[in-house]
């Protein structure tokens, strides 16, 4: 068992400043949840291109991570592949956009090796974990009053665990099974008083 006794005291440092940082985060969800509200109930073209902004900001910022903080060419064609295989979907449907995300995976990655980056694999590999949700987003909301219910249930499961997350996480400190900000869920073993790792949690349930 991994213990991490020393840092108890950090963590609970760390939950009282992610509860703290509580109204900011559901004043978040009031001012930014509107907007793919509407884009979700009118559909296109405005979900497209939500979607598209959003894919684009993605990649952006996976583009830096595998690259220190550097953009560059491969961080253009990584912008233009998850780019093409949005607009892709909302034109052609999402059989073809699949088969465009990877071709776009496979020509992320050359251009990765051919600038001898230190992580092609994970620029490609970003392509893909950018660019199949969106996919999987508009082809949901192609499946009419269906479709819009489930995205907008989906936005509600994720708005409500990230606000709600660290609130629930600070109250439950003292139980087996806690959710601690940031770092999901860990187990506390009485025994030894500390942490322990998530290999105990089956145990547990």
């Amino acid at each position: 068992m991994t213990t991490v006794a020393e840092n108890d005291g950090t963590e609970r440092r760390l939950a009282l400043a992610e509860l703290d940082r509580l109204p900011l985060r559901i004043q978040s969800a009031m001012v930014l949840g509107p907007l793919p509200i509407a884009a979700i109930w009118f559909g296109s073209p405005w979900l497209p291109l939500l979607t598209g902004l959003a894919a684009a900001v993605m990649a952006w910022e996976w583009g830096r991570l595998c690259r220190q903080g550097h953009f560059g060419e491969t961080g253009v064609v990584l912008v233009g592949v998850v780019l093409a295989v949005v607009a892709t979907t909302a034109l052609l449907g999402a059989g073809l956009a699949i088969a465009a995300a990877l071709v776009g995976a496979a020509a992320v990655f050359w251009t990765a090796r051919k600038h001898a980056d230190s992580s092609p694999q994970w620029t490609a590999l970003g392509a893909l974990w950018v660019a199949l949700p969106c996919v999987c987003l508009l082809w949901l909301a192609r499946e009419g009053a269906v479709g819009r219910v489930t995205l907008l249930w989906v936005l509600a499961v994720v708005w409500t665990t990230d606000v709600g997350a660290p609130a629930i996480g600070q109250c439950d400190r003292k139980s087996d099974l806690g959710i601690v900000p940031r770092q999901g869920f860990r187990v506390r073993d009485h025994t030894d008083d500390v942490w322990g790792d998530t290999s105990k949690l089956p145990d547990y349930l």
